[in-house]
């Protein structure tokens, strides 16, 4: 009965949808084919139609806020996307991304045959797979096959470069957070970088017939068939390719193609910049110090990256995904990812950075005059302790490949105008 008297609470609150009299017009014209239908049966009837409307409604609206704030998915590959403290302007389209990327993992057909709901943006656009550039029969000779594309997709790709370049060079607020007002003296990177933004640097390398520079950039992608059990096995056809997971954070890449991509943005941002007249910017990986200072917005957040010392909200659920079915007991429903998840989940630090603690260990130098590889925050395969802003690097020195790595830019305005 308390249930109950909640929807009624919330129909009661509620503006009707439909004005009053647009029914009573509704009704009066069927008052003149049936006479024998009295005006106090009108009013009563219109008054159970609304109430009727409203309870509906209220009933819509309380199963969509579940759906995004309840963090259960049904599916049981579920436990690869699992569910999570979202704070995003898009939940539904983050939450079908999730379930879409969740659903690949149930099916063993190829790419073509998948029925995933991903969202309309992404079937609209259809992207250019990156199987569509290793057809199967060359999969066994892919370390040395390079691809060619139509002149549709070069055009997609070219459109996608496009609005890349732009969002950089004008630091765009839904990607970047321009810090330079705070003091920091650079921007960075909302997020970080994803398959979709790497698979239009790496598509545009072939296009420009840059052959040496997409062989060291391309990724690795057998390091899925690697992992433990071989539970990720089908990560190698789909994680890099398919729509579902076009907002991921790219992985199994090598620290050179990281820097490639750094090199490959500040070219054509320096393009745009003399096109424009107006200064350009340095875009690379950032320093462990920089990486430091955002992530703990000058030291004032400790030792996570969000208010608080603890990994869980008010609610139990987690704030970062990481590696907590080897440290505490857990359900699914409150679990981070079994595997890396898209980079705007979870709520962001007090500068507007998403992840910076989880789901990729990200690529730093611990100075840029030795430019000595590091990674910073953990991966979706840290402990609580691995994944604290200032904790000891468990990926230091690796330049290789690999599927806990991924990485984000900091962008530097250059003082002279071309």
């Amino acid at each position: 009965m308390e249930d109950l008297n909640y929807f009624f609470d919330l129909a009661r609150n509620e503006a009707p949808h439909y004005p009053f009299e647009e029914l009573r017009e509704s009704f009066t014209t069927r008052l003149t084919v049936q006479p024998r239908f009295q005006k106090h049966h009108f009013f009563k009837f219109s008054k159970l139609v609304l109430m009727s409307i409203l309870f509906i409604w209220a009933l819509f609206q309380f199963s969509q806020s579940e759906s995004a704030n309840g963090h259960k998915v049904e599916s049981p590959a579920a436990k690869i996307v699992g569910t999570h403290h979202i704070k995003h302007t898009d939940r539904h389209h983050v939450k079908k991304s999730a379930q879409a990327a969740a659903d690949v993992f149930q099916s063993s057909l190829v790419v073509e045959q998948l029925i995933i709901p991903f969202s309309n943006d992404c079937a609209q656009r259809q992207e250019v797979q990156f199987e569509s550039f290793i057809p199967e029969d060359k999969q066994s000779g892919y370390a040395s096959y390079f691809p060619s594309f139509t002149e549709a997709e070069i055009a997609q790709n070219n459109k996608r470069k496009k609005e890349l370049v732009r969002a950089a060079f004008k630091l765009d607020r839904k990607q970047y957070a321009d810090l330079y007002e705070l003091g920091f003296g650079f921007a960075l990177q909302k997020t970080e970088v994803t398959n979709l933004s790497y698979r239009t640097f790496l598509i545009d390398l072939v296009v420009q017939n840059e052959r040496d520079k997409y062989e060291l950039a391309k990724p690795d992608l057998d390091l899925w068939t690697q992992l433990p059990n071989g539970e990720a096995n089908q990560l190698k056809a789909h994680y890099f390719s398919h729509p579902a997971f076009e907002n991921y954070p790219v992985l199994t890449i090598s620290r050179i193609g990281a820097e490639l991509y750094c090199e490959w943005l500040s070219a054509e941002v320096q393009k745009l910049a003399t096109l424009k007249k107006a200064p350009s910017l340095l875009v690379r990986l950032p320093t462990r110090q920089e990486w430091v200072a955002v992530a703990s917005n000058k030291g004032a957040q400790s030792p996570y990256a969000w208010n608080g010392i603890y990994l869980r909200d008010y609610r139990g659920l987690y704030l970062a995904n990481l590696n907590t079915w080897s440290t505490e007991p857990f359900t699914l429903e409150e679990d981070g990812g079994m595997y890396s998840v898209p980079v705007t989940y979870y709520s962001t630090n007090e500068l507007g950075l998403y992840n910076m603690c989880g789901n990729a260990a990200e690529m730093v130098y611990e100075d840029l005059i030795t430019k000595k590889p590091g990674t910073a925050g953990g991966s979706w395969m840290s402990s609580p302790e691995e994944i604290k802003i200032n904790a000891a690097d468990p990926y230091a020195g690796i330049t290789e490949p690999s599927p806990y790595i991924g990485f984000r830019v900091i962008l530097i305005k250059t003082s002279a105008t071309p």
